[in-house]
């Protein structure tokens, strides 16, 4: 399977993008980490609303129009039986992103998501955008990261159920 896509014009979900400014966390304290690789999570009709309707926003309501970035790292950053259970897609924090020429292995830290105002991401370099069939999988990842749902079940007729 595919794990990069051709890149639209303008940006969307899934998107990888350059030097996204995160901020970090050290005790009590707000760090600011050196920018680093980011997957665009937000919607992308997030994304298309805010291109729709940014000419009728105020400065003050543009610039601080969030859309969600997780950061990004390399595998290379775990202990092998933990980068394991992330190519297993065992550990539900990290969405696995498998290696394709030319870039390495990933991993997007879902836990770690945070607001980023889109002007600022508007100005960076888009690195990669993952394949739609990418796409469905982070789907699948970050529905399960954040309801703890087994998979297994599936929504049928508005019911939880198993297949």
């Amino acid at each position: 399977m595919p794990v990069y896509g051709a890149p639209e014009k303008h940006l969307n979900q899934g998107d990888i993008l350059n030097n996204v400014p995160f901020l970090g966390r050290k005790a009590h304290d707000v760090t600011f980490p050196p920018p680093m690789l980011g997957l665009l999570t937000s919607n992308s009709c997030d994304i298309d609303k805010f291109d729709e309707t940014q000419a009728k926003l105020k400065p003050t309501e543009r610039n601080a129009w969030p859309v969600t970035v997780a950061p990004i790292y390399g595998l290379d950053t775990l202990k092998s039986d933990a980068a394991g259970d992330v190519r297993r897609r065992r550990h539900r924090r990290f969405f696995f992103i498998p290696a394709e020429a030319p870039h390495p292995e990933m991993m997007a830290d879902l836990w770690f998501q945070q607001p980023v105002p889109i002007v600022v991401l508007k100005k960076l370099t888009r690195r990669a955008t993952l394949h739609p069939d990418m796409l469905a999988k982070l789907w699948l990842h970050a529905f399960v990261t954040m309801s703890r749902v087994d998979p297994a079940f599936v929504f049928v007729g508005g019911t939880l159920s198993a297949p």
